[in-house]
């Protein structure tokens, strides 16, 4: 049943958040290898002819002049490159600097190439030090999750850049997805409060896409660490005093009745997923959901699903567009990967949307989820959760081939601990 006025003022959204309401976004993070002017590839096999940099003699001791020449040329030509596509208009930093512009201005419709703050050679990456690296990051702009031409212009524009540029990607590059609204109102409390609700009980199976031997599994490079280990839910939870008092009908406006009256049953034994559906539920504005969510301190700020944007804990929150982002998958830019893994994240939220199209839907999904915890292989458990929300084998398949291919080489414990201890660099 849907909330009135009458059951809470802070629960009636302006409107709801059907599915035709929705965007979508991505920020593609990669590598772009050049040559000096006296560089070789001393025999190297590359799929796209490396290009020298004639204004660079070598790659020793570049001067701050030339490589910010560098990072200007390499910046402008995959702006072009994207302006190459039917249609679609792109900036530089440097570009949106000399206009006097912010990058949010770009949100409607231009895509935005800037400096990759993370991206950087793997260490042992054979004859790294005889390449020029520009570190990048491609954003694009909202575009609508119903438009059946926003897959297509991703792909387009992916071929693009990969089809002119020799590019890698690497355990310190990850792909972004940003899903909100296309009116840039934020989500409703119901919607936000259903997509904390699934993504911390769909945590656990859509991280398989880290890889457990890349050395960014502990978070060295970036911050998108996991809601269960680092967000303020998890602290909370880490007591394990739970609460055995029901939730309140209150909190529960715009939940179906069947779920309504699961989180409300009283009951003895309380666990701690169950535990943290009733706190989720019990946030009685955007903010504190937002934080809920969210870490503390700057490296736990955003984590994997990140609902900093609702949280407003400093000035890039407050003001950056309301959407609610995942960020943890790294390490690729193959196109069927990158574009599976935004319709998965994108499905996620509409099926938490506040629509009753959804809510048996939702209920259905939440429950089973809370069935299933820990209960199927891993493979088997991400296959379930796509064919519930409803994805085709051929959209999540090259995800689970990338989860089983991570399972058959997965490592020892001690080398995960040992990685999950070092310490995470610090990045704006």
């Amino acid at each position: 049943m849907p909330p009135t006025r009458q059951d809470n003022p802070r629960y009636y959204p302006p409107s709801l958040d059907e599915p035709h309401k929705l965007s979508i976004a991505v920020e593609l993070k990669f590598l772009m290898r050049f040559l000096p002017k006296d560089g070789a590839l001393h025999g190297m096999h590359s799929d796209l002819p490396l290009e020298v940099v004639d204004f660079i003699d070598t790659t020793r001791d570049v001067k701050s002049e030339e490589k910010a020449a560098l990072w200007r040329y390499a910046f402008t030509g995959v702006a072009d490159t994207i302006k190459s596509v039917s249609a679609q208009q792109a900036m530089t930093s440097y570009d949106i600097e000399d206009c006097g512009m912010q990058e949010r201005d770009c949100w409607e419709s231009q895509w935005v190439v800037k400096k990759s703050n993370s991206a950087e050679p793997a260490k042992h990456y054979p004859h790294c030090e005889e390449f020029l690296w520009v570190p990048v990051e491609v954003n694009s702009p909202k575009m609508a999750w119903t438009d059946p031409n926003t897959f297509a212009i991703m792909r387009s524009v992916m071929d693009a850049i990969q089809s002119r540029y020799n590019i890698v990607s690497n355990y310190t590059c990850e792909v972004h997805v940003h899903v909100g609204r296309m009116d840039g109102l934020p989500f409703s409390l119901v919607t936000l409060k259903k997509l904390a609700m699934l993504l911390w009980l769909a945590e656990p199976v859509l991280r398989k896409v880290k890889d457990p031997a890349s050395p960014n599994f502990g978070h060295v490079y970036t911050w998108s660490s996991a809601a269960r280990e680092h967000s303020r839910l998890a602290a909370r939870l880490k007591d394990g005093k739970f609460s055995r008092h029901p939730c309140r009908p209150c909190d529960l406006g715009g939940f179906d009745r069947v779920l309504r009256r699961h989180l409300m049953k009283p009951t003895a034994k309380v666990s701690a997923t169950h535990e943290a559906l009733k706190l989720i539920a019990s946030t009685q504005t955007h903010m504190q959901l937002g934080r809920l969510m969210s870490g503390d301190g700057r490296p736990y700020r955003r984590l994997g699903f990140n609902f900093s944007a609702f949280g407003g804990e400093d000035e890039r929150a407050r003001t950056n567009p309301r959407t609610v982002e995942c960020r943890f998958l790294e390490g690729t830019i193959d196109q069927h990967i990158v574009l599976g893994w935004m319709q998965i994240f994108g499905k996620l939220v509409e099926t938490a949307s506040w629509n009753p199209s959804n809510e048996a839907r939702f209920t259905q999904l939440v429950l089973g989820l809370l069935r299933e915890q820990n209960r199927l292989p891993q493979d088997d458990a991400f296959a379930r959760l796509m064919k519930q929300l409803g994805i085709t084998f051929e959209i999540y398949y090259p995800v689970l081939a990338m989860i089983s291919e991570f399972s058959r080489h997965k490592p020892k414990a001690s080398s995960l601990k040992a990685k999950r201890v070092r310490r995470a660099r610090v990045y704006p």
